[in-house]
């Protein structure tokens, strides 16, 4: 990739799109298909057909999906139609894969993905990255054959916590952004959780709670590495979620990153309120990205939810 490798190492081997032939996962396909060329991966899209569709028909939009996607990028997409249960068959193949990408879509089983239950046990379930797309991603007529059409990002919002394993998130998030000044928030609530520093970040005497967390995102910053690049960090008051939103608004961003914390070795990742909020409520595209830390024992900190 370009110069904004900096920080945390993020191999991706290979992308996975969970698709359908329809509208919506044509763009989770082709956002897939850009991210996959740009980093060097392979890309595979599977398909968990419904009893009442035939599966011959389904493979055959696919596959014509697929001939445009490698006239286009020249990258190579063979689907895969299975038949079984959507939420076994993608946690299986996702074991393998480096990054997750779904596309949602009315009245189709993946509405719930975005939604419902089923998005959000999938998320959970899956240890690995997943994007959810929302927003088209199909290459303009100029974008043939070897041409720069980005897979990566123009307006990043990075929502993060003010605990450690936040600074991986955002040097995760830089290899999804072609705009080295990403927006990096910290929503400041109100109540006993919000009232002292983070493990690592001295607490300074007769400093106001928002002097505090801007101290400590600006050490979270630095610790990424954002801050070579002109990341901008920015905290407000209020209900993390509403923040969120608020600020992927005015910021513009065109992906919202997001990250997910296990509580314990044999507990599933747990995915949090303000995470389901920003999934159903963002008009942008929302990765999730899952800790990358071993879990440690909550302490007293500024946490965005």
């Amino acid at each position: 990739m370009s110069g904004l490798t900096t920080g945390a190492s993020f191999p991706l081997h290979e992308v996975l799109v969970i698709s359908d032939p329809s509208p919506a996962s044509t763009n989770a396909i082709w956002r897939a298909a850009l991210i996959a060329r740009e980093q060097g991966a392979s890309l595979r899209l599977l398909h968990v057909a419904g009893r009442r569709e035939p599966a011959e028909q389904v493979h055959a939009a696919l596959t014509a999906i697929g001939q445009q996607v490698h006239a286009r990028l020249g990258i190579e997409l063979n689907p895969e139609v299975v038949e079984g249960d959507l939420l076994a068959k993608a946690v299986a193949a996702a074991r393998a894969a480096g990054l997750l990408v779904i596309g949602p879509r009315r009245a189709n089983p993946l509405r719930e993905w975005i939604a419902g239950t089923q998005a959000e046990r999938l998320i959970r379930l899956c240890r690995i990255p997943t994007l959810v797309v929302k927003r088209p991603a199909t290459p303009g007529r100029n974008a043939a054959l070897g041409t720069a059409e980005p897979g990566r990002y123009g307006r990043v919002l990075v929502s993060v916590d003010l605990r450690p394993e936040a600074a991986d998130l955002i040097a995760a998030a830089m290899h999804f952004s072609r705009d080295p000044r990403m927006h990096i928030f910290h929503a400041l609530g109100a109540g006993p959780n919000h009232r002292s520093g983070t493990a690592g970040t001295s607490a300074r005497g007769g400093a106001t709670a928002m002097e505090r967390a801007q101290s400590a995102l600006r050490e979270l910053v630095g610790f990424s590495g954002a801050h070579k690049l002109g990341a901008v960090p920015a905290v407000a008051f209020g209900r993390a979620a509403q923040c969120v939103l608020a600020r992927e608004r005015a910021t513009g961003a065109e992906l919202v990153v997001i990250g997910k914390r296990r509580r314990g070795l044999l507990a599933d990742f747990i995915l949090g309120g303000v995470t389901q909020q920003v999934l159903a409520a963002s008009q942008a595209d929302v990765l999730v990205m899952p800790s990358t830390r071993n879990p440690v024992p909550a302490a007293p900190a500024l946490i965005a939810g």
